[in-house]
């Protein structure tokens, strides 16, 4: 794998969080305005097609603008450190957030490394399939 198995999965988390919101942003307004801007036009009311258009629209920008909010209120806690480590922030109160990255990447990959010869204990693998392990 390029880039193993941590980052595919940290991918495929954010492109469904990306794809979630963006089902949820439209609020099926895409649909009811295609709906609506149809009837009007053969009903060949044009200005009824552009109410339609403006408050879909406007409602675009407060539903975009209330997602952004929460967005940027959700990075303060992303901004502040880490929080699942609460042993590390204790022991370096005083550090800044980019001296604890490092330790508690290293923590994070002993934790790992513990797991995974534990499952490799586990399996019990054929002698041949052995190299394979640090592929996987």
């Amino acid at each position: 794998m390029l880039f193993g198995a941590e980052v595919l999965g940290l991918y495929e988390m954010a492109w469904a969080i990306v794809s979630m919101g963006g089902k949820i942003g439209r609020l099926g307004l895409h649909r009811a305005v295609v709906k609506y801007v149809v009837e009007a036009r053969s009903r060949g009311d044009v200005e009824e097609e552009a109410r339609v258009l403006g408050g879909a629209f406007g409602l675009g920008l407060v539903v975009s603008f209330l997602v952004l909010s929460v967005i940027l209120l959700g990075t303060r806690q992303l901004l502040e450190g880490p929080q699942g480590c609460p042993e590390v922030c204790a022991k370096n109160k005083d550090a800044k957030r980019t001296m604890l990255r490092p330790k508690i990447i290293a923590q994070l990959k002993a934790i790992a490394k513990a797991e995974q010869a534990k499952l490799k204990a586990e399996l019990d693998l054929p002698k041949e399939a052995q190299g394979l392990w640090q592929f996987l």
